[in-house]
């Protein structure tokens, strides 16, 4: 199984239901969305996949989950007529920026080689990198 980063903007796309989803999640129901996987044709039903904010702090890790799709075209969410592959996921663990501690992106950069500066969504992580960060945030997400 392979792992990949999403990326999340608050600037550019704000997440009005966060809060809602987060207590969804939280009441122990399930959260399963789209997400924007840019021009990647790699995600597969099954992948580990990371939320990385970006944009404005405090940024790093905010979600963990999997792929419950293959990577899919869509319409583009940015500029219309400009088609964007889309990937369908479980978010497992949500964290809300405003609210909670998440995962530093300062942190990140101890993990391994990897560029957390990304604006990217769908670039891969790294196998050694995946398999550190899986712990870290096992170890943060149940502190």
């Amino acid at each position: 199984m392979a792992a990949f980063l999403l990326t999340w903007n608050p600037r550019v796309f704000p997440w009005s239901d966060l809060q809602r989803d987060i207590a969804k999640l939280r009441g122990g129901r399930k959260l399963v969305t789209d997400w924007s996987c840019a021009r990647s044709k790699r995600i597969r039903k099954g992948d580990r996949l990371w939320l990385l904010r970006q944009g404005v702090e405090p940024r790093g890790i905010v979600a963990r989950g999997r792929a419950v799709s293959d990577w899919y075209e869509g319409p583009g969410w940015r500029r219309l007529g400009v088609p964007c592959h889309y990937v369908d996921w479980e978010i497992e663990v949500l964290l809300d920026a405003a609210r909670e501690p998440i995962l530093p992106r300062e942190l990140l950069s101890t993990l391994g080689p990897m560029n957390w500066n990304t604006m990217v969504s769908g670039i891969t992580v790294p196998e050694p990198v995946a398999r550190e960060l899986e712990k870290v945030f096992r170890a943060f997400a149940n502190r």
